[in-house]
């Protein structure tokens, strides 16, 4: 269900499935031109939700806080079950300062609302499933960025307020329970709890609940009298989603600090922990297998009712395998399961030094480990055949907690080789699930060496890792920014496209929205066999388009191995830099949302369905105009977004009476088109007095270059 403006819709979010006929009709032109990104208009983000879960069949209020400029918000939500109401401000106490009658300085608290923060009540369905959905915020006709809510089973128990003179103290007496809370500087709120000797208790932060700023509280845990404990108690995961295991030395009364660092913004430094008897998975053994077949796998954690899994892997992939293990338990977040075709081999010690390095037989899979100031590096030695090609991929299953290890790989003749550059730099050493590759080709055949070092922000835990040589498996995956979509009437949504090639996959991928709604279009999106960015716009024709907000896929379409493929373009949020978060956030479900009051520009293609430029003439293009205040000619500047550097600007006037102005566009003589050339045409317009981000983009329309 949707919220809009505190008004119940009866109508639920739609999920637009991906379907293979369909899409195999996208591929479309091969862009010969180098694809830039784009920042695009800005994003409306949602920086954090407090509380961020409910219990099934209870109803909650959450304070939502974002950049947008008011107060009333609705919701959306990926799933069902779900429903909001909009209940007021998020109210603040502002010190005020005046002259009382007799001329003296008086001063006195007033209630002031907070912009961007509002209270709203979520009613949770007894029969809504358990688990995580996607909520946004839906404000003034634009959508913001979702972030992940918990629907539980557990009871939920919320900080009072937060106190900022001191320390808040509440008594469980129920668990397990999810607790909820906000940090503020480096004060440690206190949840006391009666233990028995022997008893294990766990307090897990799901990695997923993060917000965008960042912010990852300490867990510890404190005796009767207040002091912290400095045993008895272990914390993993503790700089990027925390677990803390406590097995109780006596029997008594303890308390779990949760506090930040003093450095965080409090308001925003919101945290969710599970806590109470928990099954946790800490580890097991062994952590890959050959598909197809089954293996016992030997478990390590605390309140688990068996200590081996056997494992069926036919007709399964790693996801699967990994949730048959975990079963009702937890698991630490930077424990993974790897399901492979190949040999696997383990790493035997001593490796420590090229003398010792391991011979491996290709091709192979290796799981290895390395540990700061006792086991630093592993080195490996393999042999290929001459003529054969082959790739070494190095990857870790969870990259922001263990940190990432340094890799060295030595070619016959002794050189490095540099990695395969198969991805954006904006995506490299943030997305874990890609791995760093070189390609191996040797002639004439040869002995290659690999040395894994533990790198610098490796913890003392030290850093597990995957090793695989073998022949070149060719895939992509593709990711998008920014992860919900505002689309302006008659004009367009700006989205970057990063592309992944795998294993020197060199084809053309094609992205396109997926079973849009009515009035609702996509253009350009086709990156070329040689890039690893692309642009896509989405777009409305202004007559019929939905009138509420909706989820719209994107879908990349490519041919590997001479087979149509298919698969949903990942939206993400990406690390800004300003020390918010360190790792991405992905979203299943992006939102989207016709912005009525955007600005909105579109490219006049009067019937035609493709532009044509000449390559030597100018030609004139003209943009029709929707929301834009003042003259859109003498306020705002122009730009060609895509192809960039091809074709130039060189006159713009402006017809007030049509909304309309008249783009007189060049093909560059140096660096422009030739005859045959085609390409899609995406224009840009920013105030003439700006150097920040895009004001409006058009559709990206398809274009050919002539000789008349």
């Amino acid at each position: 269900m949707i919220v809009i403006a505190g008004n119940l819709l009866s109508e639920s979010v739609r999920f637009i499935e991906l379907g293979g006929r369909y899409m195999l009709k996208l591929i479309l032109l091969i862009i010969p031109l180098s694809a830039v990104s784009v920042q695009g208009i800005d994003s409306m983000v949602l920086e954090y939700i407090y509380p961020s879960g409910c219990r099934r069949g209870e109803s909650c209020e959450v304070v939502v806080g974002g950049n947008w400029s008011g107060n009333k918000v609705g919701m959306g939500f990926s799933g069902v079950g779900i429903s909001a109401e909009y209940v007021s401000p998020e109210y603040i106490s502002v010190l005020k300062t005046g002259k009382s009658k007799s001329k003296r300085l008086k001063k006195k608290y007033v209630k002031q609302a907070l912009p961007g923060h509002s209270r709203v009540n979520l009613n949770v369905d007894q029969q809504a499933e358990s688990g995580f959905q996607e909520l946004f915020v839906d404000y003034r006709y634009k959508v913001s960025t979702p972030l992940k809510f918990e629907v539980s089973d557990y009871i939920e128990i919320i900080e009072p307020s937060t106190n900022v003179a001191c320390s808040s103290v509440m008594k469980l007496t129920e668990m397990p329970v999810c607790i909820n809370g906000r940090s503020y500087k480096e004060i440690a709120d206190r949840f006391e709890f009666d233990a028995a000797k022997d008893q294990s208790f766990v307090a897990y932060m799901k990695s997923e609940l993060i917000p965008p700023g960042g912010f990852v509280p300490l867990l510890r845990i404190a005796d009767s009298s207040g002091v912290v404990m400095t045993n008895a108690f272990e914390v993993y995961c503790e700089e990027s989603a925390p677990v803390l295991v406590f097995k109780v030395p006596a029997s008594g009364t303890y308390s779990l600090l949760v506090s930040g660092d003093g450095k965080q913004r409090w308001r925003s430094a919101v945290y969710r922990v599970v806590f109470g008897q928990l099954p946790l998975i800490t580890g097991f053994s062994p952590s890959m297998a050959v598909q197809g077949g089954s293996v016992n796998v030997r478990l390590e954690g605390v309140n688990l009712g068996n200590e081996r899994v056997r494992l069926f892997t036919g007709g399964k992939d790693s996801a699967m395998c990994l949730a048959s293990i975990t079963g009702d338990a937890y698991i630490l977040p930077d424990l993974d399961f790897k399901l492979v075709d190949e040999e696997i081999v383990a790493d035997t010690e001593p490796n420590n030094t090229t003398n010792e390095a391991q011979l491996l037989a290709v091709p192979v899979v290796v799981r290895g480990k390395v540990i700061p100031g006792r086991d630093d590096s592993d080195f490996y030695t393999f042999k290929l055949p001459a003529g054969v090609v082959m790739y070494l991929d190095v990857d870790v299953p969870f990259s922001l907690g263990s940190g990432l290890p340094d890799v060295k790989l030595r070619d016959t003749g002794g050189e490095v080789l540099e990695p395969v550059q198969n991805m954006p730099s904006v995506l490299r050493g943030v997305v874990s699930s890609a791995p760093v590759s070189y390609r191996c080709d040797a002639e004439d055949g040869g002995s290659y060496t690999l040395e894994v070092t533990a790198g610098e922000r490796v913890r003392s835990e030290g850093c597990i890792y995957s090793l695989r040589i073998g022949l070149p498996r060719p895939d992509f995956h593709v990711w998008m920014t920014p992860a919900s979509l505002n689309i302006p009437m008659h004009g367009s949504c700006l989205v970057n496209l990063y592309l992944h090639r795998v294993h020197g996959f060199d084809q053309p991928v094609s992205v396109a929205a997926a079973f849009p709604p009515l009035g609702i279009l996509s253009g350009g999106g086709v990156v070329g066999g040689d890039e690893v960015e692309g642009l896509v716009t989405v777009w409305t024709d202004g007559y019929r388009n939905p009138r509420k907000p909706f989820h719209q896929e994107l879908a990349a379409v490519s041919v590997v191995g001479g087979t149509n493929v298919s698969k949903p373009v990942t939206p993400v949020l990406l690390p800004d830099g300003k020390g918010g978060s360190a790792a991405p956030m992905f979203v299943s479900k992006p939102p989207a949302r016709v912005a009525y009051y955007q600005p909105g520009m579109c490219i006049d293609m009067g019937g035609k369905t493709t532009l044509v430029f000449d390559q030597k003439e100018n030609r004139e293009v003209k943009l029709f105009f929707k929301n834009i205040k003042g003259s859109v000619a003498e306020d705002y500047r122009y730009s060609v977004i895509e192809p960039a550097g091809r074709l130039n600007i060189r006159d713009v006037s402006e017809s007030p009476a049509d909304h309309m102005i008249r783009l007189v566009i060049q093909n560059d003589k140096k660096r422009g088109f030739k005859e045959g050339d085609i390409g899609f045409l995406i224009i840009g317009m920013k105030p003439e007095d700006s150097k920040e981000d895009l004001t409006a983009v058009s559709q990206a329309v398809p274009f050919k270059v002539v000789v008349r």
